[in-house]
């Protein structure tokens, strides 16, 4: 199968000056009230509550402009988020797309693969997984889990906390992750609500192994916090973690709170209910 990737118009809307939290700077640029109130809630056993940026599938977007700051071509990945579909079944959704088709993770519009998810990357090395579960506008939230070590050879693809792979393709080879630009929810825009997309390119975790999925989904099936930017899972930050607390402003999920720096938005966010509302 050749897979040609569509490329839509983008423009490019200034960043805001935002703190670490990614919250507007205002004087000293303190923690947002939401992030002290969640780590409080935390300490004290309370329930974690991240809202969703909400995606129409037209308007909205992010888009890097660049490669991700710091970015190498390596061998191993981690791709985490939760997504609640509002339409557009039987359409294809891309949720990160790399400049030239070299990575694509989205959910898929042929064949027998309608509404189910999959990644594919290329390089001297390839990496392709299929999924099994239909998520549609009628299915309600979903946590999505990739992880793969080409090396080894593995690829993990799991859909509330089981595993879903149906099919993959793993060849070892380094991964070509240094592209000129990377757009979230741009290519093949998905009409869907998003919370705490996290994307990991320096390391992998075996869902399966020491019960590693816990770190991204607890035993109960809700959202776990990742981290004010995002290392809670392996101790390092990602290079991309976009994540919105509870109440928080829409436009905060466009700041990027890993290390590969900032992002431009497309069109105006709004926010709703994350996994856990």
């Amino acid at each position: 199968m050749v897979w040609e990737p569509k490329s839509p118009a983008i423009i490019h809307a200034p960043a805001e000056a935002l703190d670490r939290y990614g919250n507007p700077r205002i004087g000293g640029g303190c923690p947002s009230p939401h992030r002290m109130m969640m780590a409080a809630s935390a300490a004290g056993g309370g329930a974690y509550t991240p809202d969703a940026a909400v995606f129409d599938g037209t308007t909205q977007q992010l888009d890097r402009g660049a490669d991700f700051d710091g970015n190498v071509d390596g061998k191993e990945g981690i791709c985490s988020f939760w997504v609640n579909f509002n339409g557009e079944n039987g359409i294809a959704a891309e949720f990160w797309y790399a400049s030239g088709g070299y990575v694509s993770l989205a959910r898929l519009a042929y064949g027998s693969h309608i509404n189910k998810m999959y990644v594919q990357i290329y390089g001297a090395g390839g990496l392709r997984l299929d999924g099994t579960t239909v998520l549609t506008d009628a299915t309600g939230w979903h946590h999505v889990y990739y992880s793969w070590n080409v090396a080894t050879p593995a690829g993990w693809l799991w859909v509330d906390g089981a595993d879903d792979l149906s099919a993959s393709t793993v060849t070892d080879g380094t991964l070509d992750y240094t592209r000129a630009d990377h757009t979230f929810m741009g290519n093949n825009s998905p009409s869907a609500d998003v919370a705490d997309f996290y994307l990991n390119l320096a390391t992998s975790l075996d869902p399966g192994d020491s019960n590693n999925i816990l770190k991204f989904r607890d035993g109960d099936g809700n959202a776990v916090d990742l981290g004010s930017d995002g290392s809670i899972p392996t101790g390092s930050q990602p290079i991309a973690f976009h994540h919105l607390d509870d109440g928080q402003a829409a436009v905060n999920f466009g700041t990027n709170l890993g290390s590969g720096g900032g992002m431009n938005i497309t069109g105006t966010l709004t926010s709703t209910d994350g996994p856990n509302g």
